[in-house]
């Protein structure tokens, strides 16, 4: 039933891949939590955690707890932002073999001084918004599958007033885990913001900005107490971007990462995201750190814009709060585990 529901959904992402021009509401794009950021965003085969719902909501399924939850903060850094801000709040409960989940994202462009008669002034805010539920489930004992259902509001500013609109989308996720020995190899698919058009009126509607994304990682459980991930992905954009002359394969942003962790508490990640010059120019290095203190995690993230052109997302510290609950019976588990090959695979 899931895997019909994943073939639907990418075959109605094609009909709308030509259907519409332009891609609207950029900010569900933002990789929003620290942990991905700090690996350049290659998110979709990353092992399993709170936030996991913006890059594959297929990884909850194979989550090491029972539940979790994130509030992740993302400052603007263009001058005068003032309170310019992005916020992600996600969440998810795990049973045998599913998994739910739900997140809500807020995104803060400012105020604005509108003229609606000439002579009058009046401010208003510019605010957008969107929330979803998932559901995954472990198909086999190495693949699983989810789906996310999303409502998305967003605001448009025009000459002498505002008009928002409404949309209705989805995402569709597979991930693979594959043990080997201690280690594991990982690897992800994700069908994402596959929805209705933003109607504004006076025959103007945009898409949603629907993308593809394509990852792999491997994990490697030292004997030290350390561990080191590596992760690769690519994020393919199936509609123009504003301003944009259609879609190519060079405006793929490809990212590597890794990210090392010591006794399951301290971890440092670093990674890279290559953006063409000529489609989008997005090209940033990454930096992140985290800390995990029993059912606690604060992590963080700094990306520097290798690129010329203005990118309101780099050069700022984004941070994560994360909570993490683990099964009663067994209270053992109450920290994090990082990818276990064996764990919550089902019998």
């Amino acid at each position: 039933m899931l895997m019909r529901i994943f073939v639907g959904i990418f075959a109605f992402a094609l009909h709308f891949t030509s259907a519409y021009a332009q891609a609207a509401a950029d900010f569900l794009s933002i990789t929003p939590d620290a942990r991905a950021a700090g690996v350049g965003s290659a998110g979709a085969a990353l092992s399993p955690d709170a936030s996991a719902q913006h890059h594959n909501v297929a990884r909850y399924a194979f989550a090491p707890n029972v539940g979790g939850a994130a509030l992740s903060y993302i400052p603007w850094t263009l001058e005068n932002a003032g309170s310019m801000a992005a916020y992600y709040a996600a969440g998810f409960y795990r049973f045998e073999r599913t998994a739910v989940s739900a997140s809500v994202r807020f995104n803060n462009m400012g105020d604005i001084i509108l003229t609606p008669d000439g002579q009058n002034f009046s401010t208003q805010s510019l605010n957008d918004f969107a929330i979803d539920m998932g559901y995954s489930r472990q198909i086999t004992r190495h693949i699983s599958a989810g789906v996310a259902l999303r409502y998305v509001s967003v605001v448009r500013a025009e000459l002498g007033g505002m008009t928002s609109s409404g949309a209705v989308a989805a995402d569709v996720g597979a991930y693979f885990r594959l043990p080997v020995e201690r280690n594991a190899f990982s690897a992800g698919l994700s069908l994402a913001n596959v929805g209705t058009a933003l109607d504004y009126g006076n025959n103007l509607s945009m898409s949603l900005p629907m993308s593809l994304n394509i990852g792999a990682g491997y994990f490697f459980n030292t004997l030290n107490n350390s561990s080191l991930s590596v992760s690769l992905n690519a994020a393919q954009p199936l509609v123009a971007q504003q301003g944009g002359e259609g879609v190519s394969l060079k405006q793929s942003l490809l990212s590597a990462g890794v990210e090392y962790g010591f006794m399951q508490m301290f971890f440092a990640r670093a990674g890279y995201a290559y953006n063409s010059k000529s489609y989008g120019d997005q090209s940033h290095l990454a930096f992140g750190a985290g800390v995990l203190w029993r059912s606690i995690s604060l992590d963080a993230a700094y990306l520097y814009s290798t690129s010329k052109r203005d990118n309101a997302l780099v050069n700022v510290v984004r941070v994560t709060l994360g909570f993490v609950f683990a099964p009663l019976k067994d209270p053992k588990k109450q920290r994090l585990q990082p990818i276990n090959p064996c764990n919550s695979c089902p019998d």
